[in-house]
C-alpha cells in the first residue's frame, strides 16, 4: 500500500508545487497581518475542495484589541478543517500562514515566487508555507486514494505565529473551537529529527529613569546610562547561577539555561553627546529549559533584578514582561513520536530520531493543555532573509511523510 500510496503522491508533484506557490504568492506580512482575509479563504476552499469540512474562524474585535491596538484594520481570521471518519482519537495538524516581512534585494520578488534548479524562491516557502502545502496535499491524496485513517484528522492554519500566536492557535484552544487528542505543529523538526520539545522563553524590557541635564553640570542630573551599566553586571551572578542547571536533550547533549542582555538596547530619545542620559533601556532573553517552570524562572529572574536595582537610587527602575511561554516535552517513547518516527522512517529509509529545539514554536499551547505534540515540517533555506527558498524535492518527501503518518495511525 504505501508503494502505491507514494506512486500516487509522485505523480501528483506539479499539483503540490502549483499549490504552495499559489500560497506564496498571497502577502500574508506580519506586521501589519495583511492579505489574512484573502488567505484563509484560499485556504478553506482548498481544504474544502478536499473533501474535508471548512469553516473559518473570525477573532472577535474584542479579543484582538487585548493583543494589538490596531486590530481594526488587520482582522484576524483562523481556518479549521476536519475529516470525521467516525474514530475515537483525532490527530490535529497546526500550521500558521503569516510571514515576517519581505525587505529588500530578492532576486525575483517576494511574492513572486520563481523555480530555479529544483528549489522553489519566496517569502515564506520554508517557514512555513510549504509544510502547509504539504498537509493539504498528504491529506488530499490519501482521501482520493481511498484511504480510511484510524483517527479523525483536523488542520488548521493559524494567525501571527510570527508577532505570538495568542490570536491563532492561542486562541482556537483557548476558545475551544479544537480539542484534539493530538498534535503535530508543522515546525520545529525535520528530516530525520522529530521535535518531542522546546524551550521556553521569558522577554523582558528593562527601563532605568534617571534625570536629564546639560553634560557641564552632571551634579544636576541622574546618569540612567551609569546606573544600568551597573545593573548589567550584577546580571552575570544571574547568568552564572542558572548555568549550572542543564537538561540532557534526546541526543545525549546537556544544554543549559541562557540569559541574553541586550539584544535591543537604547538610551534618551534626544541624547547628545552633551547631555546627561536620563533614560536607558535594554532587553533580557531568558531561555527555560523543557524541565524547568517558566512561573518560577520568571518569580527568580525579577526577585534577582530588583535585588540588584539596590544601586540605581536615586533612579527608577521599570521592569515589563514582554513574553512568557512555556517550554515543552513529550517523552520519546509516547506512541505519538514513535509513529512518526516510524512514518517517517519508510519514507526516508533510514533511522530518524528526536531532538528538543533550543528555540520555541507553536508546541507549547498544545502542551498547556495536556494534548500530547510533536513537531515536523518542511526545512528550507534562508528563513526571515532574502531569497528564502525551500527544495522541491524536501516539499515532496514531506507530504510523504505525512500521509504516511496519516495512513498508518494505529498500526503498531
Amino acid at each position: 500500500m504505501n508503494q502505491d500510496l507514494d506512486a500516487y503522491l509522485l505523480s501528483r508533484e506539479g499539483e503540490l508545487v502549483s499549490l504552495l506557490r499559489d500560497l506564496v504568492a498571497i502577502p500574508t506580512e506580519n506586521p501589519p497581518g495583511a492579505a489574512y482575509d484573502r488567505c484563509t479563504g484560499f485556504l478553506m476552499e482548498t481544504l474544502r475542495r478536499s473533501g474535508l469540512t471548512a469553516r473559518r474562524h473570525r477573532v472577535p474585535d474584542a479579543v484582538c484589541r487585548e493583543v494589538l491596538s490596531d486590530s481594526g484594520d488587520y482582522p484576524r481570521y483562523n481556518v479549521v478543517g476536519r475529516w470525521d471518519t467516525g474514530a475515537d482519537e483525532t490527530v490535529h495538524f497546526n500550521g500558521h500562514y503569516d510571514v515576517v516581512p519581505a525587505g529588500d534585494g530578492w532576486r525575483f520578488g517576494a511574492f513572486n515566487p520563481r523555480e530555479e534548479n529544483g528549489w522553489l524562491y519566496g517569502r515564506g516557502t520554508s517557514d512555513m508555507k510549504g509544510s502547509l502545502a504539504a498537509v493539504c496535499f498528504a491529506v488530499t491524496a490519501i482521501k482520493a486514494f481511498g484511504i480510511q485513517p484510524a483517527c479523525n484528522l483536523e488542520l488548521s492554519f493559524t494567525a501571527d505565529e510570527e508577532t505570538d500566536s495568542r490570536l491563532g492557535i492561542g486562541h482556537l484552544l483557548r476558545a475551544g473551537l479544537i480539542d484534539p487528542e493530538y498534535a503535530v505543529v508543522c515546525e520545529g523538526g525535520g528530516g530525520t529529527r522529530v521535535c518531542c520539545g522546546h524551550n521556553g522563553v521569558l522577554w523582558y524590557d528593562v527601563i532605568v529613569h534617571g534625570k536629564s541635564a546639560h553634560g557641564s553640570r552632571p551634579e544636576l542630573g541622574i546618569n540612567a546610562f551609569e546606573k544600568m551599566a551597573r545593573l548589567v553586571a550584577e546580571m552575570e551572578g544571574y547568568k552564572s547561577k542558572i548555568g549550572k542547571r542543564h537538561f540532557q536533550n534526546l541526543d545525549g547533549a546537556c544544554i543549559h539555561p541562557t540569559l541574553t542582555i541586550g539584544g535591543r538596547f537604547e538610551g534618551s530619545r534626544e541624547g547628545k553627546v552633551n547631555s546627561i542620559p536620563g533614560r536607558a533601556a535594554f532587553t533580557l532573553d531568558r531561555r527555560v529549559l523543557p524541565n524547568e517552570c517558566v512561573e518560577d524562572a520568571r518569580r527568580e529572574l525579577e526577585e534577582w533584578i530588583r535585588h540588584a536595582s539596590r544601586h540605581l537610587h536615586p533612579a527608577r527602575l521599570e521592569l515589563r514582561c514582554r513574553s512568557a511561554y512555556q517550554p515543552c516535552f513529550v517523552d520519546a517513547a509516547h506512541p505519538l513520536p514513535e509513529r512518526f518516527r516510524r512514518a517517517a522512517a519508510s519514507v526516508l529509509g533510514k533511522p530518524v530520531s528526536n531532538k528538543t529545539s533550543l528555540g520555541f514554536n507553536d508546541m507549547h499551547f498544545f502542551a498547556e493543555q495536556g494534548i500530547p505534540v510533536i513537531g515536523y515540517g518542511a526545512q528550507g533555506e534562508n528563513d526571515h532573509g532574502v531569497d528564502e527558498r525551500l527544495s522541491l524535492s524536501e516539499l515532496m518527501t514531506t507530504a510523504r511523510v505525512y500521509a504516511h503518518f496519516m495512513a498508518g495511525w494505529g498500526t503498531k
